[in-house]
């Protein structure tokens, strides 16, 4: 957890990428660090303003592009889904507060510009190419942290779309995010290489998300439900309800909770 929170600090990274199995508590892990930024001290806060998004296999681009919306406090008016991008890109550019996106349940590449996402060479309202492509991935594959071949029975191309005019020819996870300092984006996947090959994530800032160590957990576990390091009873009880959460995080939250 600290990995994350070291990263999502630093100036110097935008983009974080946290891979793991299904159930292990990417997802609850991601919105304890996200409460954490939004409730320190002024001194001490990273992010003025958290979005999060559920992408899905089936994204959903008018749903995602609305939930980014809504925790700016913007309204879409916009008919089109490039125009709805191109405002949220123009107010996240010139927005004076830090911003963490995160992009959860994420299972094939994801263009930040369709999103509203500011790309770095991206000078206009937009009119790059706008691609997502998603593809269908096994269980077994899931697990091994592998992605189909392109002649597997799974693979299914969801949605591609049509380049636009003054399209870029890719979209380079360096070229991302470096116009606007405040904004960063935090991807969450089963599948380390959806954020390292699809997403062109820097493998220094991918984060393996794995069951906690015993002493792990029991601190996390206190941390949750509030409970000092004192040698009180319900101290003790702490420790043996969180050696019962397996090392679980999501279990760990709602238990303490």
């Amino acid at each position: 957890m600290e990995k994350i929170k070291d990263a999502l600090r630093s100036p110097n990274v935008r983009l974080i990428g946290l891979h793991g199995l299904s159930g292990v508590g990417k997802t609850t892990l991601v919105k304890e660090i996200a409460r954490e930024t939004l409730q320190s001290s002024e001194a001490a806060k990273v992010f003025d303003v958290v979005a999060m998004s559920n992408v899905t296999r089936n994204p959903d681009i008018r749903k995602i592009q609305g939930q980014i919306a809504d925790m700016l406090g913007m309204t879409l008016d916009e008919e089109s889904d490039i125009a709805r991008a191109a405002r949220i890109r123009r107010r996240l550019k010139n927005e004076k507060e830090s911003t963490l996106i995160i992009l959860d349940d994420l299972w094939g590449a994801v263009d930040f510009n369709m999103l509203g996402i500011p790309l770095e060479s991206s000078d206009d309202d937009g009119e790059h190419s706008m691609i997502i492509k998603m593809k269908e991935t096994s269980s077994a594959n899931v697990k091994e942290g592998k992605i189909p071949g392109e002649h597997s029975k799974n693979n299914i191309n969801m949605i591609e779309s049509k380049k636009l005019p003054r399209a870029s020819s890719s979209v380079k996870t360096e070229e991302t995010l470096g116009h606007y300092k405040g904004c960063k984006v935090l991807l969450i996947s089963e599948i380390k290489q959806v954020l390292l090959s699809q997403m062109n994530g820097k493998e220094n800032y991918i984060y393996f998300v794995e069951v906690l160590k015993e002493k792990e957990a029991e601190i996390f576990f206190k941390k949750m439900a509030g409970v000092g390091d004192g040698k009180s009873e319900f101290d003790k009880l702490a420790t043996q309800i969180a050696n019962k959460c397996n090392g679980l995080p999501m279990s760990i939250v709602t238990t303490a909770r």
